[in-house]
């Protein structure tokens, strides 16, 4: 790395090291404030300063700062005469590198996809034969492949990302903008009075109008406040809050700052939390004893075309992928032509007991709960599962779930707990009797229950092993 430029520290006096590098003299140099923090800084990132070439006041004011890799491979002299009278010209010698262009992030357009051209080709798929094996990862492995291809034929790649859009902005401020960077561009280039003074009028033409489609903007939030307040607050919501992690994370044992190094910590506070400890069947027999028995399910579980159009439906048009490089917006709209691929492959899944290994694949990131956000513990992970197991997930047969479960159930909450909960003790308290109610809160309760006891009372509940292979 290497930053150069006139920093006007005129009152350090700099004396070089053995090292090779310059460094302020104590006794000779007034060091302020300001230049104590910039001598900090950059010390801290690891760079030195090794410009030595005075001007005509014997001052050193243009200062070269180099990272530790280029000690001893590049050097600083001065030019045989200055640029102009007032400017000294010194010439840096850097070691020669191969630099090459970084790769541009490749991502598809979903938003410009050719669904009908997409519902077309996957409509004219001999499924039959493509799915023809009975090994159901090698089933949905080719499924998810032909899928990929699809979306590779007809969604446009986009690989620049689209500019920020002011909510504000109109045509007229989008030229007046192109033109403020002409006149930029100009004035950069010949320096003159002539392109300084429209560089300066464009500018203020494009902040004139800014400042009023701005303004005209808020006025249009605040009249919504008492037509639709939730619109207006969530505004406000998103304008306040912090977005993305701090640049520093810590699980008081280390610090990262890079992102690899932080994904590092989350992965070792995520894993530190999980347990699964293998437990002798006895107390297996003792977790699951008040567990009623029921009989298993007489009629096998059975998806049909119809269950998968309907669950399609409920699924989000989102854009962003899963690991398999799907989203949900293709499923979703092309639910008729996959609905036989996906039948199949769900049938099998449930008939042999089998999850499929592509669909098991998530990605974890990491929420905040409470507390200090530079502090990995007071992050809990959630996993970002596939559009596909997604959709196998809506099809669960509810008649399996108690009607009294409201954690992670459609349309139900904390608040319609509460109120059953409410309605319950009213009618108890009317009959004249007692109520006692047992509240826990277990932390990282997900990662810490036993899988042995967990199989143990599905079996009694009557869960068949093919139900299992995906609760």
């Amino acid at each position: 790395m290497v930053i150069l430029g006139d920093f006007n520290l005129s009152t350090i006096n700099w004396q070089r090291h053995e090292s090779g590098f310059l460094f302020p003299t104590a006794s000779r140099s007034l060091i302020d404030q300001t230049s104590r923090l910039l001598l900090d800084a950059y010390s801290t990132a690891g760079l030195n300063q090794m410009n030595d070439v005075e001007n005509e006041n014997n001052r050193i004011l243009d200062l070269l700062f180099i990272s530790n890799e280029l000690r001893g491979s590049c050097s600083v002299m001065q030019a045989p005469s200055p640029l102009i009278k007032i400017m000294q010209l010194i010439y840096l010698e850097l070691p020669l590198h191969n630099f090459h262009e970084p790769p541009e992030s490749i991502s598809y357009d979903f938003y410009k996809a050719n669904f009908n051209g997409m519902n077309a080709f996957l409509a004219q798929v001999d499924w039959d034969t493509a799915l023809r094996d009975s090994d159901v990862n090698l089933a949905a492995s080719t499924m998810s492949n032909i899928l990929l291809y699809a979306i590779d034929q007809f969604v446009p790649v986009r690989s620049t990302p689209e500019p920020v859009k002011l909510a504000w902005s109109n045509a007229h401020l989008k030229n007046l903008k192109r033109v403020k960077r002409a006149a930029l561009r100009q004035h950069c280039k010949y320096r003159t009075d002539s392109t300084k003074a429209s560089y300066i009028k464009a500018n203020s033409d494009y902040q004139q109008l800014n400042d009023h489609l701005y303004n005209a903007f808020q006025n249009r939030l605040q009249s919504r406040l008492r037509n639709n307040p939730k619109s207006f607050w969530r505004y406000v919501n998103e304008q306040r809050k912090e977005s993305g992690l701090p640049s520093t994370m810590t699980d008081f044992l280390a610090e990262a700052q890079t992102t690899n190094n932080i994904a590092n910590l989350f992965r070792t506070q995520f894993s530190s939390v999980f347990t699964n400890e293998y437990l002798d069947p006895q107390y297996v027999v003792i977790a699951t004893r008040n567990v009623p028995s029921l009989p298993a399910a007489r009629q096998p579980l059975v998806i049909t075309n119809d269950s998968i159009i309907a669950a399609s439906k409920k699924l989000k048009s989102s854009t962003g992928c899963g690991p398999d490089g799907i989203p949900s917006v293709v499923i979703k709209r092309c639910a008729e032509s996959l609905v036989r691929p996906l039948t199949a492959v769900f049938n099998l899944s449930l008939t042999s007991g089998v999850f499929p290994v592509c669909w098991k694949q998530s990605y974890v990131f990491p929420v905040f709960k409470k507390g200090c956000k530079r502090t990995v513990s007071n992050y809990r992970g959630i996993a970002a599962l596939c559009a596909v197991s997604k959709l196998f997930e809506l099809i669960v047969p509810l008649h399996y779930i108690s009607n009294d479960q409201h954690g992670f159930m459609p349309k139900r909450s904390t608040t319609t707990n509460l109120a059953c909960f409410t309605s319950f003790v009213i009618r108890q308290i009317e009959y004249g009797h007692q109520v006692d109610a047992i509240y826990t809160d277990l932390s990282a309760a997900f990662d810490k229950i036993n899988h042995q006891i967990a199989v143990a009372k599905f079996d009694k509940l009557g869960i068949n092993n093919a139900l299992l292979s995906w609760l």
